[in-house]
């Protein structure tokens, strides 16, 4: 359990890629996810962009809140 004096909880996640998809659509389809999950805060936005481009593909981050009492976000 996580416990928080906050009404928000920041959860970052790191998503790596192959780079043969477009950046772009997948930006759009990770926005797309994010926006139709009941426990994402729709402000802040969520937050998705390019970390890093790799010999193996692309490394994007991805920055989203949601409820702090919300330990099973990932599951």
């Amino acid at each position: 359990i996580i416990y928080t004096a906050y009404a928000k909880r920041q959860v970052r996640i790191t998503l790596p890629l192959d780079d043969v998809y477009p950046v772009d659509q997948v930006k759009n389809v990770i926005d797309e996810a994010l926006a139709n999950m009941r426990d994402v805060f729709k402000h802040p936005t969520p937050w998705v962009y390019v970390d890093a481009f790799r010999s193996q593909g692309i490394q994007f981050k991805i920055y989203l809140w949601t409820h702090p009492d919300q330990e099973t976000f990932l599951r």
